[in-house]
């Protein structure tokens, strides 16, 4: 099952890591640490929903969600049920196409993905190649710019070594390679893949990538920044839209780089600005924490009861810590047993099915002491003729076989789902 939740944490944490980077580290030339935050917050941002971590709090989740203690197996109604006709229906087709369309989308791209990383493969064999500082340089017959993916770097033709600029433009790329500039981008890659619909992804792929032009243009252009300048300057050819690769001249780079390039050094005082990152990611542990926390208790509030055997450690424990030894019988039988009478007898409103109404209604009832069925009602509406219906045929329920406390009737509260569908074709 799709957890929901945790996606929504990511991709809020994706947005965070960017608004944040924004604001405090974007013009600071901490180049390293600005790529570190870059990629650290985004492997962060998405692993840390994920993380078995929770935090000891006790929430209020009745409070929460809207409806009491115990949470038996629901009943599915279609239109089939206005004709008193028996049976449960299947998933509609929106629950799960939604999940199949994201699937197809993350493989498509990921063979595009795969696909250039192929053709980066194919070229480093197929064309003509040579070797320069332990590095495989592949000659193309492209006018692009020359780029890098991990110890090779892609060069179009003519390549003379023993010329300056040529020199200059390896040293780049050179710094690209021995730091593992393409790892970064797989990483991000995959990440961006994964959260395709998130535009936080991409802003904060284009500044990762940004920054290891920033890195290497420091490390390349020493104290002659201007004869640099003027170099990338004059490289300005199209290059191949990999997001795996680095080039050595990105057009839509160009400006910020130079502008980066011939920037003052920074004060000390833009260093501290790196301190702020501890709070942040701090307050994005504890949300995550309180979130995993939350969950943890929601889902052990809808368990549903389990049938047990009358022993000394056989007992049904509610989240009152309320110990139940034997649960409440249906007739005779378990409790989707009663899921099952639902079934047989309600009906779905004919009004209901012209209007193409649909939802699912939560009907919260108490089992008393003599095992009637008493105070329903919906506790999480749907549609009023929805509700009605709903509550009505619990209301009609047989009695139940009371649950029992220390050999004692006890009364317990419930809490069952009622989920009416139409078929497509109705709709």
């Amino acid at each position: 099952m799709i957890n929901i939740p945790n996606i929504i944490l990511s991709n809020f944490f994706l947005g965070i890591i960017w608004i944040f980077y924004e604001l405090f580290l974007s013009k600071t030339k901490n180049f390293q640490a600005n790529r570190f935050y870059l990629l650290g917050g985004s492997v962060l941002a998405v692993l840390l929903p994920w993380l078995p971590l929770q935090l000891k709090i006790t929430a209020q989740i009745d409070a929460l969600l809207g409806f009491p203690i115990l949470l038996l197996k629901g009943i599915t109604v279609n239109q089939s049920h206005a004709a008193g006709v028996s049976g449960h229906a299947s998933p509609a087709l929106f629950e799960s196409l939604p999940a199949t369309l994201y699937v197809a989308i993350i493989i498509i791209l990921g063979m595009v993905s795969l696909f250039q990383v192929l053709r980066l493969l194919i070229w480093a064999k197929t064309k003509p190649a040579m070797t320069w500082n332990n590095h495989k340089i592949v000659i193309l017959d492209k006018p692009w710019s020359a780029f890098s993916f991990f110890r090779t770097i892609y060069y179009p033709a003519p390549f003379n070594p023993a010329n300056k600029e040529t020199v200059t433009i390896l040293d780049h790329e050179n710094i690209h390679t021995t730091q593992l500039h393409s790892a970064d981008n797989l990483i991000i890659m995959f990440i961006r893949i994964l959260f395709f619909y998130n535009p936080f992804i991409y802003l904060l792929a284009d500044k990762l990538r940004l920054t290891h032009e920033f890195i290497a243009d420091e490390s390349t252009a020493g104290m002659d920044k201007a004869e640099y300048s003027q170099t990338l300057i004059r490289h300005q050819f199209m290059t191949p839209r990999l997001r795996v690769m680095h080039s050595f001249n990105n057009q839509s780079f160009l400006k910020r780089r130079l502008i980066m390039l011939h920037k003052t050094k920074q004060t000390r005082l833009a260093s501290w600005k790196y301190l702020l990152a501890g709070p942040l990611v701090s307050g994005m542990i504890l949300l995550s924490g309180w979130t995993s926390s939350i969950l943890a208790q929601a889902q052990n509030k809808k368990e549903t009861v389990k049938e047990t055997t009358v022993g000394q450690d056989k007992k049904i424990e509610s989240k009152e810590n309320v110990k139940i030894d034997v649960p409440p019988m249906f007739q005779g039988g378990n409790l989707e047993g009663f899921s099952k009478w639902i079934g047989e007898n309600i009906k779905y409103p004919q009004k209901a099915i012209d209007g193409n109404i649909t939802g699912k209604v939560y009907v919260s009832f108490e089992i008393i002491t003599t095992g009637e069925v008493m105070n329903v009602s919906a506790a999480k509406s749907a549609n009023p003729l929805l509700d009605e219906e709903a509550v009505r045929v619990i209301k009609s329920s047989p009695k139940w076989k009371p649950a029992e406390l220390d050999g004692k009737p006890c009364s317990i509260k419930m809490t069952i789902p009622v989920n009416f569908t139409l078929d497509e074709k109705k709709k």
